[in-house]
């Protein structure tokens, strides 16, 4: 088994005001993540900040925004993502549009440079009183990091190329039933076309070579279909369940996209119990799904319990208590490697 350590120190600031008819937001990031194994140690040193500012122009508000991501990783490379862009949206009657588009530039950590012109649209239409349709298209580079990775999988045994997936496009069409102002429901498709997708497999299917996970990319697609109910029950709480089927394909063999599970099921259930104090349950089935690029190999489903407390000490001063697979599933990620069992933690937030 590999010995493995995780230092992350985070801190951040955000601002917003107002300057006579413009409103501004901004904020800056410092991250300091570093990884270690007993045959490797590799690091990332981040730096980000963003502004964003708005005004009224013909009557409508337009954003115009500013993101720089900044990354030293290990001791000789780095990579880097920044997007420039403008927002507004138009309201007229039943119909809302949001639209986005900007300019992108991105150099991964093996210096390979990527640039996209990326748009996003979102709209909102109020079909009848009790149905509201909605269709969302984007386009363009993800920004992501050594983090993100790491919060999909801690197992890297090697230094990961972090690089930057392109959707050549994502749309997803909704439609929601809300018959009353405490039931909604919907159903969601969803599509996408992208390159350079990251996936984490076994560094070896061997068992006698298996020591943890790396990360690949490839080009692939996905089509998923979700339903969701949500139910608001007079002084008991709020239900939500879910459920959703998920088809992938790689563009080169025509595999299933490792680590993306064809079924998901869920069910959470939120109630305040007093004034200051809430609980939170939910329960989620998560289905088999490949591991592999050649999808030889498979890690079995699981149902995954958690349940929360909040306790609201101040107004700005929270307190809580989780526990995390009540039922101590076996989560596997692959051969011997799985997640933790059940686990118990308390903690506070101060919001100032």
């Amino acid at each position: 088994m590999v010995e493995r350590s995780i230092n992350d120190l985070n801190a951040h600031v955000d601002v917003k005001g107002m300057i006579s008819e413009y409103s501004y937001s901004m904020g800056a990031q410092f991250q300091s993540l570093a990884m270690s194994t007993d045959t490797n140690a590799f690091s990332d040193t981040r730096i980000k900040g963003f502004a964003d500012i708005t005004a009224s122009i013909v009557g409508m508000p337009v954003t115009t925004s500013l993101m720089i991501d900044l990354h030293s990783y290990g001791d000789t490379s780095s990579y880097n993502f920044i997007e420039a862009g403008a927002s507004t949206i138009w309201t007229k009657g039943d119909i809302t549009i949001r639209g986005k588009a900007g300019l992108q530039s991105a150099m991964n950590s093996n210096g390979v440079y990527f640039g996209a012109f990326t748009l996003a649209s979102d709209i909102d239409y109020r079909l009848a009183t009790e149905f509201t349709a909605y269709l969302n298209i984007r386009s363009g580079l993800n920004n992501t990091s050594l983090s993100t990775m790491l919060n999909l999988n801690p197992y890297l045994v090697n230094t990961p190329i972090i690089s930057f997936q392109r959707d050549d496009l994502s749309i997803s069409p909704m439609l929601q039933w809300h018959p009353t102002i405490d039931m909604t429901s919907s159903i969601k498709l969803s599509y996408r076309t992208s390159s350079n997708i990251p996936v984490i497999t076994p560094n070896s299917t061997e068992a006698s070579q298996f020591a943890g996970f790396d990360i690949t990319y490839i080009s692939g697609t996905v089509l998923d279909a979700r339903l969701e109910t949500q139910y608001s029950i007079e002084h008991q709480g709020t239900i939500n369940g879910y459920a959703s089927y998920t088809y992938s394909t790689q563009t080169e063999g025509g595999n299933p996209i490792p680590m993306i599970a064809p079924l998901t099921i869920g069910l959470r259930y939120e109630r305040m119990l007093t004034g200051s104090l809430q609980s939170i349950f939910s329960i989620e089935h998560l289905g088999a799904r490949t591991v592999d690029k050649e999808a030889k190999y498979e890690i079995p489903s699981y149902i995954m319990a958690n349940a929360r407390l909040n306790y609201q000490v101040q107004k700005n001063v929270e307190a809580y208590v989780r526990i995390d697979n009540i039922f101590n599933a076996s989560v596997y990620l692959w051969n011997r490697f799985r997640e933790r069992g059940t686990f118990v933690a308390l903690g506070a937030r101060y919001l100032f």
